[in-house]
């Protein structure tokens, strides 16, 4: 056997020694108790100035969809303690529709670029913020103006942006730092694909719920597991 062969064979067998030994963790989220309902906020602008033509009369808050059979939609999970191997960043986009952020929640890699557009037809104010630091502060024009803002994120963290003349409007930008992140469907399921088998910290955030954390051994064998929240926590 020649050494081309030889190394070629080593390599195929690294591979599939890696492959093996990574499993997708998958799960739900649920909340215990009676399902809620959505919240209706009536619609009104900061003042008379700033007009919600195309807005409709009220809004149902996205902050807490809970699924018929409990799932919660929009949990961030994540796994605090895997190796630090950053995720290709990417280019996002989120878009302000009939007054409402599109989607509520954005899951990117640590320095991904997002574009937020406007595709109403009025002016919105768009606010970012990271904990109490106000980092963008852009008005946009109504659609078709061009009207795009990007932002890059250089950091790891959680992002929540706003409308400053639309009270109702939000949305949360959520900067991973590594790959072993997902955020949960509309019924409460989440894949973090590919991780690495061995012993982690699974955390789980919720804006509504609040966060949770439990000990979870990844192999092959792996169940999916399943986080349960008991109440709902108030604004």
């Amino acid at each position: 056997m020649d050494l081309r062969r030889t190394i070629a064979i080593a390599l195929a067998a690294l591979g599939w020694a890696a492959a093996a030994s990574a499993s997708d963790l998958t799960g739900r989220i649920q909340l215990d108790g009676p399902r809620p309902e959505p919240t209706e906020i009536p619609v009104r602008a900061k003042s008379s100035t700033y007009s919600v033509q195309g807005c409709g009369t009220s809004k149902r808050s996205p902050r807490l969809l809970v699924s018929e059979e409990g799932g919660v939609a929009n949990a961030v999970v994540w796994l605090e303690s895997a190796a630090v191997v950053p995720a290709a960043p990417v280019t996002a986009t989120m878009d302000q529709q009939a007054c409402e952020f599109v989607p509520h929640v954005l899951l990117v890699p640590r320095g991904s670029t997002v574009t937020i557009g406007n595709s109403d037809g009025i002016l919105h104010n768009v606010r970012m913020f990271r904990e109490t630091q106000m980092l963008m502060h852009e008005w946009q024009p109504p659609a078709p103006q061009p009207n795009t803002i990007s932002w890059r994120f250089g950091e790891a963290g959680r992002f929540l942006v706003r409308c400053g003349v639309h009270a109702w409007m939000s949305a949360w930008v959520i900067v991973a730092e590594h790959p072993y992140y997902a955020l949960s469907d509309l019924e409460g399921r989440f894949t973090i694909p590919q991780v690495p088998s061995g012993a982690y910290t699974l955390r789980v955030w919720h804006e509504a719920l609040g966060e949770q954390q439990q000990s979870v051994i990844v192999n092959p064998v792996t169940e999916p597991i399943a986080i349960r929240f008991a109440e709902q926590r108030e604004e």
